[in-house]
């Protein structure tokens, strides 16, 4: 749910636009990509030591002697340390050496996008108002997801997605993803993900 005390944003974008500051997500996440990939999304945590992005990144690998262009994503996700410098201290992990990075995914995709909730526009409080699980509380850092084409709209567009807060469902994802993935990251690039576009 959207809750004013809870320091939300949201931002859907169906086309690029110029000088909207979460797009920058996005942005960096397509200029960093690896030759052979496409920018699929990422989340990040900013905090006292800096913005740690996670670009998630997607290669498409062919099923075996298929003649007619099936295959699969290969998913892999860079690490790394978001500053004014530029990106630094980059480590990876991908599904093949980390199979929790699928679960990320998975999540990633059941993730659902808040309500807008515009506050003082309701005149009458509804009946089932204050029966929403609690979120957990802000803890001074804040959290974002993005995703590039990956979101739909009711009438089934497709659209950019970004989403920042400092708790609740955002802040539990980030949290999760990050403990799965803690014990996989290494300075060794995935195969198929070498070469920077950079």
């Amino acid at each position: 749910m959207l809750r004013r005390a809870g320091g939300l944003a949201l931002v859907l974008i169906s086309a690029p636009t110029p000088g909207l500051a979460q797009s920058d997500w996005l942005d960096v996440g397509q200029a960093t990509a690896p030759r052979d990939a496409w920018p699929v999304g990422g989340f990040a945590v900013s905090g006292r030591n800096g913005t740690w992005r996670h670009d998630i990144y997607s290669r498409f690998v062919p099923f075996p002697d298929a003649e007619d262009g099936r295959g699969f994503g290969h998913f892999a996700i860079r690490k790394s340390l978001n500053n004014p410098e530029g990106i630094e201290q980059v480590v990876w992990a991908d599904e093949e050496t980390c199979p929790q990075v699928l679960g990320v995914m998975r999540a990633l995709d059941a993730f659902q996008p808040p309500q807008i909730d515009i506050w003082g526009l309701r005149r009458r409080i509804p009946a089932e108002a204050g029966l929403y699980p609690a979120a957990p509380g802000p803890d001074g850092n804040s959290y974002a997801i993005w995703v590039k084409a990956q979101a739909q709209t009711a009438d089934g567009a497709f659209t950019d997605l970004t989403i920042a807060g400092g708790a609740g469902l955002i802040k539990g994802f980030v949290e999760f993803a990050e403990g799965q993935l803690a014990a996989c990251w290494s300075r060794d690039i995935p195969a198929g993900f070498e070469r920077s576009q950079r």
